[in-house]
Formats: C-alpha cells, structure tokens, sequence
C-alpha cells in the first residue's frame, strides 16, 4: 500500500540488520524527489539546518516523474544526535504539508518518545517462532540458488546452520 498509495504520513521501519528495510526506503525514496541523510555519518543538529531546510525550501528541477511530496529519507536514524532528533521534531510537524519523513533504525529505543510521536513504526523483525522459520526456508532457498549459479558447492545442513546463525541477516 505504502508503494501504490504513497507516502501519508512519516514512517520509521525498525528491524534487525538484513530483514529488509533499506531495500523497502529505497524503493519507496525512488518514486520521490529525495534527500537521504544518512544519520550514522552525517546526524547532527547542522544537518537540519544545512541541508535539509534547504532541501524542503527549494525548487528543483529534476521532479518530473515523481510523485509531489518531498521525502527525506533518514536511514540509520537510531544514530542521529538527540539534537537532531529535537529539532526534527518541530520541524516535521511545520512542513508536513511539503514534505514527509522515512526513516530506518535497528535500534528504536534510542530515538526519543517525542520523535517516534510524529512516525507510524512499521516492524520488519519476525513476529513469532512460526514467522521466523518461515523466513528462514526462503533465505535457505534464495542461499541454494545463490550457490548453483556461482557454482559453490555446500552441504545442505553446513548451509541450514549458516541461515538458522545469522538469520535474518
């Protein structure tokens, strides 16, 4: 829905290394003119006042074939700064009607109460034992394919234990 219907409201997918959220962000951040801030590196309060007002303010030119919201993408959003984090707060909640937020974290409990208030929280980790053996079959399949055609040849239960250890990543 998220991809057919568009962005609605700022979502923050939370999940555990390798279930899926960068992939999703980018495929939704696509269909947008965006900013991707990736916080892990660049997640300070100047960030805010640098690039992304400027980003929201701005006219661009390169829109055509986009949907006509804006999107900033915040990827590792957990290792923003809690400066960051304040002054995103007012600020989302000012330009709502130009722009929307997406963020990704692998830890949601370091983002502030407050910031997760303006964020509808999408979970990507297993819900139960049933969920996590489920994903576990695919990832051994998609790892069998991965191996026929680059020719490595693995026992299959070398292989299930390599899945069922690192699982979902």
């Amino acid at each position: 829905d998220i991809v057919a219907k568009g962005m609605v409201t700022n979502l923050i997918f939370e999940g555990p290394p390798g279930c899926g959220k960068t992939t999703l962000a980018n495929i939704i951040a696509s269909q947008y003119n965006t900013k991707l801030i990736k916080a892990s590196t660049n997640g300070g309060i100047d960030v805010l006042r640098e690039e992304i007002q400027e980003f929201v303010d701005g006219a661009s030119l390169f829109d055509e074939g986009k949907k006509g919201i804006k999107l900033v993408y915040l990827s590792e959003f957990d290792r923003a700064t809690p400066a960051m984090q304040d002054g995103l707060r007012d600020f989302i909640e000012e330009n709502h009607e130009k722009v929307r937020f997406l963020a990704t974290c692998n830890n949601i409990i370091k983002i502030s109460p407050a910031m997760l208030s303006r964020f509808n929280d999408v979970k990507f980790a297993p819900q139960n034992e049933e969920e996590k053996k489920f994903l576990m079959l695919g990832y051994l399949k998609r790892c069998q394919q991965v191996c026929a055609k680059e020719g490595i040849n693995i026992d299959e239960k070398d292989l299930a234990r390599l899945v069922k250890k690192h699982c979902p990543d």
